[in-house]
């Protein structure tokens, strides 16, 4: 499955996050028509939302493909102030200095351009030894005001079920999925898992113990 068929498809494990952050990020990536920095890209699933980008850039540490521009992981191979966008999707825990590559960011980024968030806070450990941090919406604020960035929105994604969700669509029917012959079950468990924590996060909100957050920062 295509790592955005995870978020906009029921039967996918982020389906649950993917309902909430879709919409946000499609009203935000209409707004860009300049050009977009995709940091830390992977397959840049969420490249759809920023339509009417004058151009789309591509960087990440593993060249999944011929489009990807090679980084280590530190620096931004832009030029000052010429960027309107840049993405950092689930990257945040990768980099071992947030603090320097938020000034980094500020460099590239035009004057009023948009640094845009997304994150988790509570996926397990992975990519050993190279996952640093899981950084609350706080943590973000208190990097925006070191680095001189000012948080135009912040929004907190899923609850209590959601979280639930997650965990068992990755672990326990991750697992069922490699099966043979009963491995298509694993569908109809992630499914009805992510239907039911829908229900229940509408019907008991906690958004305290929400998994992701997705944030627009402004030069």
């Amino acid at each position: 499955m295509r790592r955005i068929d995870q978020f906009n498809r029921f039967w996918g494990n982020n389906w649950i996050i993917g309902r909430q952050l879709i919409p946000i990020l499609s009203d935000w990536g209409r707004e860009e028509k300049g050009v977009v920095v995709d940091y830390g890209c992977g397959e840049s699933p969420f490249r759809f939302c920023f339509p009417h980008a004058r151009k789309y850039l591509r960087f990440d540490i593993k060249l999944n493909d011929n489009g990807v521009i090679p980084v280590d992981g530190n620096g931004i191979p832009c030029a000052d102030n010429s960027v309107d966008c840049l993405l950092l999707f689930q990257v945040l825990g990768d980099i071992p200095d947030l603090k320097e590559f938020f000034n980094e960011v500020c460099r590239v980024l035009k004057s009023n351009g948009t640094f845009l968030i997304f994150e988790t806070v509570s996926y397990p450990e992975h990519e050993f030894p190279n996952d640093f941090y899981r950084i609350m919406p706080s943590g973000i604020n208190w990097l925006a005001e070191q680095t001189g960035f000012k948080i135009v929105e912040m929004i907190k994604l899923g609850g209590l079920f959601s979280r639930f969700a997650q965990l068992w669509n990755i672990f326990i029917m991750g697992r069922l999925r490699n099966l043979p012959i009963i491995g298509f079950i694993a569908i109809f468990g992630i499914a009805l898992v992510n239907l039911a924590a829908c229900l229940l996060d509408k019907l008991f909100p906690h958004q305290l113990l929400g998994t992701d957050y997705v944030a627009k920062l402004r030069k």
